[in-house]
């Protein structure tokens, strides 16, 4: 069995030097591979993660919800549900957007600023700084 391995080029030396390394793995007749070529996974960063906590505690400030309440619907309004049964029983799942790449993320934030202003809850702008957003704000 082949162990999973990953590799990240940089350049076409690097790339000639991986293409090696593919040439010696040692696999049957039978044993298929999979190679998949994709832009390198970028987490979102800890202040992505802050800027949306914020914006969700003040969308809910404004609404009178509860930041988490907040969060959840709109990753729901953002990702969409999947719905399945166990038995008899229907659930709804929301994807965590804990799978979300740096890009994506972005557009999750994006995403919550359109959300409040189409329902006219105004909050602070926190990508304009500290002391800019909200009307009337700074």
């Amino acid at each position: 069995m082949i162990q999973e391995r990953r590799f990240w080029v940089d350049s076409y030396p690097h790339l000639r030097r991986v293409a090696e390394e593919l040439g010696k793995l040692a696999f049957g007749t039978g044993d298929v591979i999979e190679i998949v070529v994709r832009p390198a996974w970028r987490d979102k960063t800890p202040d992505q993660r802050k800027l949306f906590h914020a914006i969700c505690t003040d969308i809910g400030l404004e609404v009178g919800l509860t930041p988490g309440q907040v969060k959840a619907a709109i990753k729901e309004d953002f990702y969409g549900t999947d719905e399945f049964f166990v038995g008899n029983r229907k659930y709804r799942g929301v994807q965590s957007s804990e799978e979300s790449d740096r890009e994506e993320y972005s557009r999750l934030i994006d995403f919550a600023y359109q959300w409040a202003a189409e329902r006219e809850v105004l909050i602070r702008d926190w990508r304009r700084g500290p002391t800019k957003g909200k009307e009337g704000d700074g």
